[in-house]
């Protein structure tokens, strides 16, 4: 008796490999010992050995045929194995054995209601209850088939009720975390997931719905953390979907790019997945995987707008101005008051050279949307390549008054200073970018230009290196670090860093003027090749007002014979 009291606790704790040595050690003794069968089969089916248990099973069934707990078991085994005809069998053998036995009525409801039918599931669900009214399973399962009957006040009443037997038990809490997430009292539903949470940690489904929750109320890194525990035990398309958003929200690009390249993109269900992936690409600068991803975006929905400006932000973050001018018309075919499709579109027209199509749709933008800051960036832009700097210092302003801590506008200001010849401003303005976007090498190189009209060569120097430091292959930056040696007197330096800006830019007027400068002591027949060198790598350089001078200046003999050489001969 002793032993069978001892079989009994540790199958009752769970302790089911102390429980089959028992039951095996009690058959040693007793071959036929009926509990050693039934509690060993227990414990197999519990360890997901459904062979073995099935076989202890049938064979305590065989010594006793009056229980229906040995009957319910099997039927569980067949449950498992998927096996519902067979399993239904079991549970109306133990119900023969005992009508009232509420564990083999509540497997039959469980059956109901997996296969949908949740009205006849709830009715034997009451009868198990009235059976036992102590039976957890029961509330649990009669709360869960109301729920999917979108019934949320009886499904909460069954569940509260079970929690009054038993505030530990799994699977409730989840259930009224369900119930009031349908209601939409997010923080109660918080709670109950949490709760949840606190009895069974890998309760997958409220580690999902509480990530997703966390994320609506704004607490991106809470719901990181919750999804990626659903995403371990569970993973699925939602919860990698969620994720992807939670990162996106935070601006952990990388990170979010991962989980959406986990959903299948091309399946034209969710025009917001490629998208979003493509919003993410756009960030990192893989621009041309962002066309691609917006392009998918396009083929669920062909009047996607957002999509169509992206692709022509892409293409133009390329360069790909020609191809990025259709993308944005055809977003103003399908919205012609789309004021950021009319800025894009100023922006293209500037860098294809039609400043008066730029001037006019970037005014348009502005119509449209008056306080948009990048528009007015833009026109500051534009009316400066038109050589109207006050209007340009206008619209740059104007746009900082909207933006004070926009980096962009602050070197576009200090250019503007620069042209008008107010150094001070425009070392301020430049440096004050600087403060914001520390390494942008756009401001460092404007930055040296700035000091080198100041006279400060050091500082311009400085200001260079930093550039190259950031943006090695800037031919620009090169010239300009050629131009700041031959000023300090190392022409050895100067001749290193504008060889080199050629080398990333053979056709630059600028630095091949500075190469003729470095040379200018030197023997005018080395200096008269350099020239010829420069004339055939880019003949148009004889339009170029720098070039000519530094050739005039060698001499009115020189600047001749050079001028109107055969180019041809050059060896």
């Amino acid at each position: 008796m002793a032993d069978r009291e001892r079989i009994q606790e540790l199958s009752a704790a769970g302790r089911h490999k102390e429980c089959l040595q028992a039951c095996q050690n009690a058959l040693q003794g007793n071959p036929e010992e009926v509990y050693a069968y039934k509690y060993a089969g227990k414990s197999l089916l519990a360890l997901g050995q459904l062979d073995k248990a099935q076989q202890f099973l049938v064979k305590a069934n065989q010594l006793d045929g009056s229980d229906p707990e040995i009957a319910k078991d099997i039927g569980n085994i067949f449950s498992n194995l998927g096996n519902t005809d067979n399993a239904l069998q079991w549970y109306e053998k133990a119900l023969k054995l005992k009508k009232t036995y509420a564990p083999a009525i509540n497997n039959i409801a469980n059956l109901k209601r997996q296969s949908g039918s949740y009205r006849e599931a709830i009715n034997l669900f009451k009868r198990a209850i009235q059976a036992d009214p102590n039976l957890i399973q029961a509330y649990v399962g009669a709360a869960a088939s109301f729920l999917a009957l979108g019934d949320l006040d009886q499904a909460a009443s069954f569940a509260e009720k079970a929690l009054a037997i038993n505030a530990n038990a799994p699977k409730l809490n989840e259930i009224l975390g369900i119930v009031f997430q349908n209601k939409g009292k997010l923080d109660q539903a918080i709670k109950c997931y949490q709760k949840e949470l606190k009895v069974n940690s890998k309760a997958s489904n409220s580690l999902l719905n509480l990530g997703h929750l966390l994320l609506q109320k704004g607490q991106e890194a809470a719901a990181i953390e919750s999804l990626e525990k659903a995403s371990a035990l569970a993973p699925s398309e939602q919860c990698s979907f969620l994720l992807a958003q939670a990162y996106q929200n935070l601006r952990q690009f990388d990170e979010a790019i991962v989980e959406y390249k986990k959903l299948n993109i091309n399946r034209p269900k969710n025009k917001l997945i490629p998208f979003n992936l493509g919003l993410c690409l756009l960030e990192t600068g893989e621009n041309n995987a962002a066309i691609e991803a917006f392009q998918i975006a396009i083929q669920i929905d062909e009047a996607f707008v957002e999509a169509w400006g992206n692709i022509g932000t892409a293409l133009m973050n390329e360069g790909r101005y020609q191809e990025a001018l259709p993308a944005t018309q055809k977003v103003l075919d399908l919205d012609p008051n789309n004021s950021d499709a009319h800025t894009n579109l100023g922006n293209i027209y500037k860098n294809l050279g039609n400043l008066d199509q730029a001037l006019a749709s970037t005014l348009k933008s502005l119509e449209l949307k008056p306080d948009n800051p990048t528009a007015h960036m833009n026109l500051g832009n534009i009316y400066k390549d038109l050589g109207n700097l006050e209007q340009a210092l206008t619209s740059t302003l104007k746009s900082l008054e909207l933006k004070p801590d926009n980096p962009t506008a602050h070197i576009n200001l200090g250019g503007i200073y620069k042209n008008l010849g107010n150094l001070e401003q425009a070392l301020a303005s430049t440096l004050k970018s600087i403060d914001l976007k520390p390494d942008n090498p756009d401001a460092h190189i404007n930055l040296g230009g700035i000091y080198k009209d100041l006279g400060e060569l050091d500082q311009a120097l400085a200001s260079t290196l930093k550039c190259l430091e950031l943006q090695p292959h800037n031919p620009t930056a090169h010239m300009n670090l050629g131009s700041i040696y031959i000023d300090l007197g190392n022409l050895d330096q100067a001749l290193t860093s504008t060889l080199k800006s050629l080398e990333l830019e053979p056709d630059n007027p600028t630095a091949l003027a500075n190469l003729l400068n470095i040379h200018v002591d030197g023997d005018l027949k080395d200096l008269k090749s350099i020239a010829l060198q420069v004339l055939e790598k880019n003949n148009d350089n004889l339009n170029d007002l720098n070039f000519v001078e530094t050739i005039s200046s060698m001499g009115k003999k020189f600047a001749l014979e050079t001028l109107t050489a055969d180019k041809s001969s050059v060896q």
